[in-house]
């Protein structure tokens, strides 16, 4: 999977899993909703043990404003929707990290007081280089904004995205199928947090990094990093929901409920190459590529 090549080092970055913003015991907004019946916040504890196990970075992007909204810009329309609610205040439980999700001591938080996403004015991009990051995996809310807003700024600044869709959701199931089938493909590899957990499992990321980034140097008796195999590319923008590619060879390709690829990137098992070049053949669009 792309920035899951070896010798990379990929970090978890939780977006905005707030009370007010995802906790339906102090919000009701839909994209609250959307964060409860999509389960998220379970995919997220999962998939940061998996990175914490791996000793790899886990890190809480949260927004909060200073009392008064001191110093945050209400520029948009959402800003001015937060200084009316005036609930996500920096101290106050509705500000705080959700309540059900697993902040180890191990973790960082990088706070902001301003804007809608986690890169611009905070220290969130030097964290990630002191800590030899090459490949931000993001997750939380909300693909509507601060995701795209965070693929974007992460790109700009040369890190890879991958975003584990599952992990994520949007305001309403709409807006968040057509940013993750759509828009985020242009700038990270979409696919699911199984697939993140196995690309760890597989053990190509760089484990251990310098104040400077540098790879650490393999111990006595390292293996050489496994070949990558096929690949099959899949072309989001293309897919038009045939499924045939499911149908030829259902164990590989993910697909969502109206028939969509929800992966950019399929790594092919050996042994599966004559299935996926089947599914590829079957697919009406030439969506499927193999490398």
């Amino acid at each position: 999977m792309k920035g899951f090549d070896v010798h990379t080092r990929p970090a978890l970055v939780i977006s905005e899993c707030q009370n007010e913003i995802t906790n339906p015991a102090y919000g009701s907004e839909p994209l609250v909703q959307q964060a409860v019946e999509r389960d998220i916040i379970t995919g997220i504890n999962t998939l940061a043990a998996a990175f914490r196990d791996h000793g790899l970075p886990v890190v809480h992007c949260t927004v909060s404003a200073r009392p008064g909204f001191e110093g945050f810009p209400i520029n948009c329309a959402l800003a001015a929707k937060l200084k009316k609610t005036n609930l996500l205040i920096t101290g106050s439980v509705h500000a705080a990290i959700h309540n059900d999700l697993i902040v180890a001591n191990t973790d960082i938080i990088s706070e902001r007081h301003h804007g809608m996403s986690p890169f611009s004015g905070t220290d969130l991009e030097m964290t990630l280089r002191g800590l030899g990051v090459d490949t931000v995996v993001l997750v939380g809310v909300s693909t509507n904004i601060a995701l795209p807003g965070a693929a974007t700024e992460a790109v700009a600044r040369g890190f890879t995205v991958v975003l584990a869709e599952d992990c994520t959701a949007g305001g309403t199931t709409e807006t968040h199928r057509m940013q993750v089938t759509m828009h985020l493909p242009l700038l990270a590899t979409v696919t699911k947090s199984a697939a993140v957990r196995g690309e760890l499992e597989a053990g190509t990321y760089r484990p251990t990094a310098s104040a400077t980034g540098a790879a650490a140097a393999p111990g006595p008796g390292s293996s050489p990093a496994p070949d990558d195999g096929l690949t099959a590319e899949i072309d989001l923008g293309k897919c038009s929901g045939h499924a045939r590619c499911f149908a030829a060879s259902p164990d590989l390709f993910d697909l969502d409920d109206s028939g969509y690829a929800l992966q950019a990137e399929v790594r092919i098992p050996p042994g599966s190459e004559d299935i996926a070049q089947a599914a590829a053949a079957a697919c009406p669009e030439r969506a499927i590529a193999l490398r």
